[in-house]
């Protein structure tokens, strides 16, 4: 766990400001009113993740002092807690945060801390607060390899510390350009979904099922060179193809530009990582009309109206096919999306997955509107579904005329307070020019007909969670496609829980759907899932 601390609190004094970090209290013995973090933790795990959260804000007050010290990892005093600045509790909160984030992401805690490690951590630290002067802290004396010092200890080779190359700390060795401690930054994950599957047919009372990998991946996100440059990649194992390769520069301000293959701004629940959904998958209205991935550019930008208020606009130029294009397109994508805030950002970027996982004390809300629109789409669904060319002996005979652009709006609501959460979708969809009708004459005379995937949809869910950490969910979805493109209206009821263990990183899910399709028999789908991400 690595933090900065930046709060200070201003001072009457000629000495200025004084640190948060010096003004943190341990944490008491909690009952009754808990750190939001800590609600997160179960309750057998709360006392070792006071400790170590205690031992953490002695060791930050001790490096704020130019000292180091060991933590005593045992609780603090009521009446200090009570007595200390409203600051200096944030600040202690903050480090509680880090605490349960570690915990959530690695399932350990840290109940001690060995002497040479802090005196290490020492050293960086000045190393880092002093930049170039401060590489020196760092060096051992030149040796030969397997050379021993006076006190028994290896010598290593110059520009090298205990834990590795002074490069692994964000510090070059002499002779280089100095970069700052916070200018390298990586994080690399795995994930697999497994799932059973049993599907109820009414047409003749038959029971089918099956059980296998929804996904496998490598995902990694970071900055390079500073931390106004990041980027993400994404690789699904499972099938064998890059989901996501981009570039993200804050170029200006509140300015950022992406550039890459990576998800279109579309609707909200496509937008939510299918590692942070609130049922077992997502629903049809998605499945139907989304915007998938792309691969161009996208311009987004955020200001705040008042105190809270806040505005995000995102703009995507894109090339219209989806995932992994390589041969030249007709057309082009171009999207827009409004993401309205009035009450402020969610916790922990809450606006962006399904559940109150941080249980917002404070009502949050994201209005949202996209209008997207997919010049001469030669996929059936924009850029989803087959192409054209498919049905085909000879895919040149598919001609440009032949092609239709798509037009896209979707309009989302997301709701949530204290567990419960709320998310609605409205999708519409329809060619901008002409019947979503082609037909194309085959070789051999033949006439292929193939219908655009036009119509609307709306998509209802909500859900509670329990101080337990389970959690129940229900979506309504219902699918309206244009008449004209022969395709049937749907209906689907689907019910679910949830048991999250550590958050979206280690949970189970399931869920069973009632779906009602026109002129078709009923059909009940049981789902359970676990999603394992480290």
């Amino acid at each position: 766990m690595v933090r900065a601390f930046v709060m200070s609190e201003t001072s009457h004094s000629s000495r200025g400001a004084r640190s948060a970090v010096l003004k943190m209290p341990l944490l008491p013995r909690l009952h009754n009113t808990l750190p939001l973090p800590l609600t997160r933790v179960p309750k057998e795990v709360r006392a070792s993740v006071v400790r170590s959260t205690n031992g953490a804000i002695q060791g930050f007050r001790a490096l704020a002092r130019g000292e180091t010290v060991e933590g005593d990892f045992e609780y603090g005093s009521r009446s200090a807690w009570n007595r200390s600045s409203t600051l200096g509790k944030e600040a202690a909160v903050e480090v509680l945060e880090g605490v349960v984030s570690d915990w959530e992401s690695n399932d350990a805690l840290t109940v001690g801390t060995p002497a040479d490690v802090m005196e290490r951590d020492r050293l960086a630290y000045k190393a880092v607060m002093k930049g170039a002067e401060g590489y020196s802290l760092l060096h051992q004396p030149t040796g030969g390899l397997g050379s021993l010092d006076a006190k028994g200890r290896e010598i290593l080779p110059k520009g090298t510390v205990a834990d590795g190359p002074l490069e692994e700390l964000g510090l070059p060795p002499q002779g280089f350009s100095p970069i700052p401690a916070e200018s390298l930054s990586a994080e690399v994950a795995f994930r697999f979904q497994t799932r059973y599957d049993g599907e109820f047919d009414f047409s003749d009372s038959s029971f089918s099922d099956r059980a296998y990998v929804r996904r496998a991946r490598i995902k990694g996100h970071g900055y390079a060179f500073s931390p106004r440059l990041k980027y993400k990649f994404e690789y699904d194992v499972h099938n064998g193809f890059v989901l996501d390769a981009v570039i993200k520069w804050n170029f200006a301000g509140n300015w950022t530009v992406w550039f890459g293959q990576t998800k279109l701004p579309g609707n909200i629940e496509r937008v939510y990582s299918s590692q942070k959904l609130q049922l077992v998958d997502r629903s049809l209205l998605n499945s139907k009309f989304t915007l998938d991935r792309d691969a161009g550019g996208q311009l987004r930008h955020h200001f705040t109206i008042g105190k809270n208020f806040l505005v995000r606009e995102i703009f995507a130029f894109s090339q219209g096919e989806g995932l992994n294009r390589k041969t030249q397109s007709y057309g082009h994508g171009y999207t827009a999306r409004v993401e309205l805030l009035p009450f402020g950002k969610f916790t922990k970027k809450g606006d962006y997955f399904a559940s109150d996982l941080k249980r917002e004390k404070k009502p949050k809300l994201m209005l949202s509107f996209t209008y997207d629109y997919n010049q001469d789409a030669e996929r059936l669904r924009g850029q989803m579904g087959n192409y054209l060319s498919d049905v085909l002996e000879n895919s040149d005979l598919l001609l440009p005329s032949s092609l239709r652009d798509l037009e896209s709006v979707f309009i989302d609501a997301h709701f949530k307070l204290r567990g419960f959460s709320f998310f609605g979708e409205y999708a519409h969809k329809r060619t901008a020019d002409g019947s979503p009708l082609v037909s194309i004459t085959d070789e051999d005379g033949t006439v292929v007909n193939q219908y655009y995937y036009t119509g609307s949809a709306i998509n209802l869910q909500m859900g509670y969670l329990m101080k337990n950490n389970w959690e129940i969910a229900g979506r309504f979805t219902q699918v309206k496609p244009e008449s004209i493109t022969l395709r049937n209206n749907i209906n689907q009821y689907t019910l679910g829980f949830s048991r999250y263990v550590v958050g979206h990183n280690l949970k189970v899910q399931g869920d069973v759907s009632l779906t009602q399709e026109a002129t078709k028999d009923n059909v009940v789908l049981f789902r359970l899932q676990t999603e394992f991400n480290f």
